[in-house]
């Protein structure tokens, strides 16, 4: 057969409409095909795989920068089902999340409302998100009761509260972790929304399981499941994915298995799918501490589950964590790090909440 035959690159929409179906490791696979198709695939992966895209329900470019530089400020993550959408190019028109140490959230608040962002209060909270800030805030034993149905997915030991921001139709939920905002992703009930943004680029923490298989694992979830425990999982069922109670024992013991015992994982290794975002801010930071992060798969009988140690790292916006082997080395290391910081040969200044505020807002 004549190659002329190949030479005419097909309609927008039905070279869309396929690259759509396809999964990223196909898409790399497709893209290697020929010429045009390696054309095409690119125009595709700069369109969808986009913090302008990512975003495009809720900010225009200019409040993408900055809310690049908010994210970098103050350490937000942004996770839940607007990730998975951007990972996985379906449409689940959901919130989008924001996780938000809450020591930082009354700066997170102030930005939202001065982007045309209202506070909608739920039941039982103060009119002015500011009062129902000091709220949760001021009492250190506070921790989220709400039976809002899209916080079904939270531990509530790791979430003090939840609030609503509404512009137009777009809804954003800001999300105060006791600790590090990582810490609230990893008790999520399974592997499939472990994914987030930062200022710096797109993470899906179990990429083949999520994107190719459309598996997700429970964590932390003992059978026989409560009513409440099964809302998300139905969720995403619902959404065509399989549900994984136990991993085999060669997912557990292969050290090449995402879900291994036997090896340590980190944020950007390689069963991580990683989008790095263009910098619309000039002056955001080029650090990414999110993959300071590690953490490692555990088993119980009756349960899978997350192992983590909360750790402060110097010049770090938030507590990062990592899992049980790596804990003694990084130790180690902070500690020569600190015993330079106390002798002066190294610089280190922790910018105050106030400052951050003045800076953002």
């Amino acid at each position: 057969m004549s190659t002329k035959a190949f030479n005419h690159s097909l309609p927008v929409e039905t070279s869309e409409a396929i690259m759509d179906c396809l999964p990223v490791s196909d898409l790399l696979t497709l893209s290697k095909s020929c010429k045009q198709t390696r054309t095409d695939v690119t125009k595709y992966k700069e369109r969808v795989f986009s913090i302008q895209h990512a975003y495009r329900n809720f900010f225009n470019i200019e409040e993408i920068a900055q809310f690049q530089k908010l994210q970098s400020a103050i350490g937000l993550l942004v996770s839940g089902s607007i990730v998975l959408e951007f990972f996985n190019r379906e449409r689940y028109n959901g919130d989008l999340d924001a996780f938000c140490n809450i020591r930082y959230c009354a700066i997170a608040g102030e930005w939202l409302t001065s982007h045309g962002y209202s506070f909608q209060p739920k039941q039982n909270q103060p009119l002015d998100f500011n009062d129902s800030f000091s709220q949760i805030s001021n009492n250190n034993q506070t921790r989220l009761t709400t039976t809002d149905e899209d916080l079904e997915n939270y531990d509530s030991n790791t979430v003090a509260g939840v609030w609503d921001f509404m512009r137009n139709t777009s809804k954003i939920q800001l999300i105060a972790t006791c600790g590090a905002p990582l810490e609230c992703i990893f008790s999520f009930h399974s592997t499939c929304v472990m994914n987030v943004f930062t200022h710096r680029a797109a993470y899906c923490f179990f990429s083949k399981l999520t994107l190719e298989d459309k598996v997700t694992m429970l964590i932390d979830l003992q059978a026989p499941l409560t009513e409440r425990e099964m809302y998300p999982i139905r969720k995403y069922e619902d959404r065509g994915f399989t549900i994984m109670h136990r991993p085999t024992f060669r997912l557990i013991c292969d050290p090449s298995s995402s879900l291994s015992v036997l090896t340590a994982r980190y944020i950007g290794d390689k069963h991580c799918c990683r989008v790095p975002f263009h910098q619309y801010d000039n002056y955001t930071p080029d650090i990414d501490f999110l993959e300071l992060n590690s953490w490692a798969m555990a088993y119980t009988p009756n349960y899978n589950t997350i192992h983590i140690t909360v750790l402060d790292i110097p010049g770090a916006v938030v507590d990062c964590v990592f899992g049980p082997k790596n804990f003694a080395q990084i130790r180690t290391q902070l500690s020569a790090i600190e015993s330079l910081i106390k002798t002066g040969a190294l610089r280190y200044e922790r910018i105050s909440t106030m400052e951050k505020k003045q800076t953002l807002i």
